[in-house]
């Protein structure tokens, strides 16, 4: 999608429910996520830092 649907639309309520369904379960522990992001590409600091950024209930679409 080339642009965030106003919220409350019916693009946005299934754009974010298809994020969500494809996103890691906010029950993830903490280190999970961080190997995750080291496995994109982000060294031990930078994975660290944005999961401390995004916060214990932030859950972030990095498919399996």
């Amino acid at each position: 999608m080339w642009y965030w649907p106003k919220r409350g639309d019916w693009e946005a309520k299934e754009c974010v429910a298809r994020l969500a369904a494809a996103s890691l379960p906010r029950t993830t522990p903490a280190d999970e996520v961080v190997a995750g992001l080291r496995a994109r590409g982000l060294d031990e600091r930078e994975a660290q830092a944005v999961q401390r950024w995004l916060g214990p209930d932030t859950t972030l679409l990095l498919p399996a």
